[in-house]
C-alpha cells in the first residue's frame, strides 16, 4: 500500500475506535497542510458521522497555496466547526476579526453556496486578550446579523 493509504487506514481505525468507545464527536482541523484533499480523502474513506472537519480560514491563508474556495468545496460535506481569527498571508497571527486580510462576508457566502450556515457550525474564537474577545464578539454579532 502507498504510505498515504496506510496512514488513512490507521487514522480511520483510531477515529472509529474513539468515537465508538466514548460516543464523542471529533473535528479534524487544518493546520499547515497545503491541500484540502488530504482531509477529504480521509473523511470520504472514513465515512463516520461522528468525525467532521474544523475549517481554519486563517491557517489556509497562512499556509496553503490553494484558494479558500477549493478548501470549502473540497471539505464542505464534513465542515462542522470553524475557527474565526485573522491573519496576513503566510503568517498565523490570530489577529482580531477584521484586522487582517480575510473577507468574512465572502467566506459566509462560500459556505452558504455549499449548504452550510455559519450559525449551524460550532464557532471557535481564539482571542489573545479581553479586548480582542470583546472586539471579536461584536464583529461576530455584526457578521451574523448581516447573514440572517
Amino acid at each position: 500500500k502507498h504510505r498515504i493509504d496506510k496512514w488513512i487506514e490507521n487514522a480511520s481505525n483510531l477515529l472509529d475506535s474513539l468515537t465508538d468507545e466514548y460516543s464523542i464527536d471529533i473535528h479534524l482541523e487544518n493546520q499547515a497542510e497545503k491541500d484540502p484533499k488530504i482531509f477529504s480523502h480521509l473523511l470520504k474513506n472514513l465515512n463516520n458521522k461522528r468525525v467532521g472537519f474544523c475549517i481554519d480560514v486563517g491557517h489556509i491563508l497562512g499556509y496553503s497555496n490553494r484558494p479558500i474556495e477549493e478548501w470549502i468545496d473540497e471539505t464542505a460535506p464534513w465542515i462542522r466547526e470553524i475557527h474565526l481569527h485573522e491573519t496576513v498571508r503566510k503568517k498565523d497571527l490570530h489577529l482580531p476579526l477584521g484586522k487582517g486580510l480575510i473577507n468574512w462576508n465572502r467566506i459566509i457566502e462560500l459556505l452558504e453556496e455549499n449548504g452550510i450556515k455559519l450559525r449551524e457550525l460550532t464557532i471557535t474564537l481564539e482571542p489573545r486578550s479581553e479586548a480582542d474577545l470583546i472586539h471579536n464578539l461584536k464583529y461576530l454579532d455584526d457578521l451574523l446579523r448581516g447573514h440572517s
